[in-house]
């Protein structure tokens, strides 16, 4: 089930908690599936059994907490020994949405794509897990709460990121960096490479291939919602140059054409709307 943070000052940064309580039930016979490259990073916290998975040519088995700040290539995600587990997942900000919780850099964290989430948050998240098993569902999403909100530091916003979505939110003009970068010149008074610099800080990459990540995985998580095969939709609605261009993006992030991707069982599928 799906439990949103309840607290203004979180709900900019945490998207919401998902909270598993039978992986069996929920993935029934497609308990092996991918979750892709993107700019929303997650925890996932193993409440019962553990995870199996393959990612970056390694398998591997854990029940230990992730953090997948973010993810560099396709992620095989098998639930066959994983009972409960939640997923929380922030707000599609890169880096930036972690930035009031962790005391690591975003230039350290972009090694770590997907981690040991102890690494980052300590001890801490093992005795958060350790609670959550204990209490019913309803108490989660406070537990949940309580906790971001005492290790967050309102000073660490990562500022030039949101001035970015804000302005890629409220233009009407098809995907262009260099347009939103002027934008946001203009905003700040900040030159191009004083820009370019913050934000690489506060995410951990450029605001191009942010922005080209953001547009990719939009597209993907619609094609899975909406099984739509019409390819000609997505070039035009999120400003591919054509088909074929927009078909070799998918295939390089996701490492499955979209026609592929219909036919691959995703995370997304089993996600709460």
């Amino acid at each position: 089930m799906k439990h949103l943070p309840q607290h203004s000052e979180l709900s900019k940064y945490i998207d919401h908690y998902w909270v598993i309580d039978s992986a069996e039930d929920l993935f029934q016979s497609s308990r092996v599936v991918y979750d892709y490259p993107g700019i929303r990073p997650e925890i996932i916290l193993m409440l019962k059994g553990k995870l199996d998975f393959r990612y970056l040519g390694i398998t591997g088995e854990t029940n230990k907490h992730l953090l997948a700040s973010h993810i560099d290539e396709e992620f095989l995600f098998d639930a066959k020994h994983l009972d409960r587990f939640i997923v929380i997942q922030f707000k599609p900000r890169s880096l930036s949405a972690l930035l009031p919780f962790i005391n690591i850099s975003p230039k350290d964290l972009i090694r770590k794509s997907v981690c040991d989430a102890e690494e980052v948050f300590g001890d801490s998240i093992n005795t958060l897990a350790d609670h959550l098993k204990e209490v019913s569902e309803d108490q989660m999403s406070d537990i949940l709460d309580d906790w971001f909100l005492e290790r967050m530091d309102k000073e660490s916003t990562g500022f030039v990121t949101e001035i970015f979505n804000e302005v890629e939110q409220n233009k009407n003009t098809s995907f262009d960096s260099s347009r939103s970068l002027q934008a946001m010149k203009d905003i700040t008074r900040y030159s191009y490479s004083t820009l370019e610099r913050y934000f690489k800080k506060e995410t951990g990459m450029t605001p191009k291939k942010y922005q080209t990540l953001g547009r990719y995985k939009a597209a993907v998580e619609e094609i899975y919602d909406t099984q739509n095969d019409d390819w000609t939709h997505y070039v035009a609605k999120y400003g591919y140059f054509d088909q074929s261009h927009f078909i070799k993006e998918v295939k390089r992030y996701a490492n499955f054409t979209p026609a592929q991707l219909l036919r691959t069982p995703g995370l997304r599928t089993f996600r709460p709307l």
